[in-house]
This record gives structure tokens, C-alpha cells and sequence, in this order.
């Protein structure tokens, strides 16, 4: 009965030994830490942040995708080992079981980017976790605004397209009108088109607006197209149309209502108009006054003819 009892202490104490070691020794929470986005040629920093809570590291692994490029075994020397992947430039100095950079990024390296932590014995327990990186190649110009015309009448439709040329990847477009989202189905999308050598993509956005009194503030409408690639790139065109038909005035002449038409160019022009009759009279004014005296002096050389 003695021995039984002894054999059932040893027995409970060695599963309260294992618990413990299980519960004190074990590698806690991973998480990495990607940019979304980055310019293409610039340095990316990779962060893996871990708990081993009362584990010792074992290793550190980085992959692309499926295929490991980065290594770091805390008990070996050296402790950093790189494994050639096509377009990945690891800085070793600046590397270590925390982070990695990478040099030089180019857009093939886009993807899924996963971090491994091993802990050494006794857990000996492995958490892997991953997140995307996006290379982006900027656009090599700002987005353009195809030709329109100066003068619309309501009713017509402001018909055009926004383009944003050569990236990677393709520049979302946006139509705003006078400081307003256009309304999407205004908005004309057409595929993409990729450059079969540079693989760069253009995008097209195109517009077909009816046109209302509404759009015309002071007889001017204001049209803008805004590409955007993530949070990264922003560009902007912007163009001004003017209303062509005259709009409406309503005058009072004699208690009665007339109604008269007129436009910014027909008030410009009325303007001009004006100033050309006001010094044309000045001339005329001039010329009168010339003859007037003309006169005065010729009776005077007369009356002194026949003094």
C-alpha cells in the first residue's frame, strides 16, 4: 500500500514538472510588421517581433513566398546566412533576428513575405506569420486630360478621358467635378494596357457628363481627375470649361418684365464695345472742335481784309 501511494506521488509530480515547463517555457506571440507599399528603389524594413517567454531562440527564418532567403540561428557563428533569391539584396549589417532590409527594391519581389520563429528545447515550438509587400514603379508623368473643349451648352455631354501612363502597379483614377466626386455612372472604364516589354500599365478613365445648369458656377465648370496608387502616389490634372449659351437675366424697365440674354463673352464684348464708342466720341469731340476754331479764325483774317 506503501509502495502505491509512492508510486502515485512520483507519478503527479513528474505530470506538475511537465505542466510547468510547458506553461513557463513556451514561444508566445509573432507578429510582422510589412510596409504596404514602396517606391521602387527604395530600402524596405521587414520587422518580426516575438515572445519567447521563457524559451531561448533557436531561429529566424524569412521567406518569399515558399523559398527561404534569410536565417538567422542564435547559437551559431556567424548567425546570419542569406540564400540567393532573384531581385532580394539583404543588408546583412543592418539585419538581425528582429528585422531585415532589403536594398534596393524592385517590383518582381512583390508578394507574400512570411516570418518563422523556432524556440529551442524544451518547447521547441515553431509560429510562422505572413503579410504582402507591394513594389510600386511610379508613373513617369502626371496624369493627362484629353482635349476638350473651351465652350459647352447645357445640354450637351462633356464627353473625355483621364490617363495615367506607365506604372506598377496600374494608377487608380478618380473624375471629380467643381470639388465633388463624379458620379460612377458618369464614369467610363476601359482595360488596362500593358506595355509587353516594361510591363509598366496604363490607365484609361473616361467621362461622359450630361451638362446642366448646375455644373456652371459663374459660368465655369471645374473638371479634375486624381490617379492614385495606394497611399504612396498622388497626382492631379485640371481643366475649366465655360458655359456657351447666355444664361437669363431678368430686368424691370417701366414696371413691366423683359427678359435679356448674356454671357461672360458677351460681356466681355459688350465691355469692349463700349470702350471703343466712348474714344470714338472723344475723336469726334476733337474733330468739331478743330473745325469750330478753323472757322473763328477765318472770319477774323476776313474782317481784317476788309478793315
Amino acid at each position: 500500500m506503501i509502495i502505491k501511494l509512492h508510486n502515485w506521488i512520483y507519478f503527479l509530480t513528474t505530470i506538475m514538472f511537465i505542466i510547468e515547463d510547458l506553461t513557463v517555457s513556451s514561444l508566445g506571440m509573432v507578429h510582422i510588421t510589412i510596409p504596404n507599399a514602396i517606391q521602387s528603389g527604395r530600402n524596405a524594413i521587414l520587422m518580426c517581433d516575438y515572445e519567447l517567454e521563457g524559451d531561448d531562440l533557436y531561429s529566424v527564418k524569412w521567406y518569399k513566398g515558399k523559398r527561404e532567403f534569410f536565417r538567422y540561428t542564435a547559437k551559431e557563428i556567424p548567425s546570419i546566412k542569406t540564400f540567393h533569391f532573384p531581385g532580394i539584396q539583404v543588408d546583412v549589417q543592418s539585419s538581425n533576428a528582429s528585422r531585415i532590409v532589403l536594398n534596393n527594391v524592385v517590383p518582381e519581389i512583390s508578394g507574400k513575405f512570411s516570418c518563422e520563429v523556432s524556440a529551442d528545447a524544451p518547447s521547441f515550438q515553431t509560429h510562422i506569420v505572413s503579410g504582402e509587400l507591394q513594389v510600386v514603379e511610379f508613373p513617369e508623368q502626371s496624369p493627362s486630360i484629353d482635349d476638350i473643349k473651351q465652350y459647352y451648352n447645357v445640354g450637351d455631354y462633356l464627353e473625355t478621358n483621364c490617363t495615367s501612363n506607365s506604372s506598377i502597379p496600374p494608377a487608380t483614377l478618380e473624375w471629380w467635378i467643381n470639388d465633388v466626386p463624379a458620379h460612377i455612372e458618369h464614369a467610363i472604364r476601359y482595360d488596362t494596357v500593358v506595355d509587353p516589354i516594361s510591363k509598366r500599365q496604363t490607365s484609361i478613365l473616361g467621362l461622359r457628363l450630361p451638362l446642366t445648369n448646375e455644373h456652371f458656377y459663374q459660368g465655369r465648370l471645374k473638371l479634375q481627375c486624381i490617379a492614385r496608387i495606394y497611399d504612396i502616389y498622388e497626382k492631379d490634372v485640371t481643366r475649366y470649361v465655360e458655359e456657351q449659351y447666355p444664361r437669363i437675366l431678368a430686368n424691370s424697365d417701366n414696371g413691366g418684365v423683359h427678359f435679356s440674354f448674356i454671357s461672360d463673352r458677351d460681356a466681355a464684348g459688350k465691355s469692349k464695345s463700349s470702350v471703343i464708342q466712348h474714344h470714338n466720341t472723344h475723336l469726334i469731340m476733337l474733330v468739331l472742335l478743330l473745325v469750330i476754331h478753323s472757322i473763328v479764325n477765318y472770319h477774323q483774317i476776313e474782317i481784317r481784309i476788309f478793315e
